[in-house]
């Protein structure tokens, strides 16, 4: 049977792809696999699920919602080519 509990937490990303998610509870740090980590920031609050992976005591997250973005505002820079 599968755990459908849902966990909140902060998320602690990675320049690699992946992340972390920072259990507000007494739960250990939760992976987030890079599929997953491309729909959250760096700092956001997140309702996620674990999910358990493989045979072994492995768990990954799977994120559910954004409850509260961790930025408000993002710099960056806008660049168009035009076909080149």
């Amino acid at each position: 049977m599968r755990n459908f509990q849902t966990h909140k937490g902060r998320i602690s990303s990675n320049r690699r792809g992946f992340a972390f998610v920072l259990s507000e509870d007494s739960t250990p740090d939760t992976f987030i696999p890079e599929r997953e980590a491309k729909k959250v920031l760096h700092g956001d609050l997140v309702l996620f699920r674990k999910i358990k992976r493989g045979t072994r005591d492995r768990w990954f997250g799977k994120i559910i919602r954004v409850l509260e973005p961790g930025k408000t505002k993002i710099l960056g820079r806008v660049s168009r080519n035009y076909g080149i």
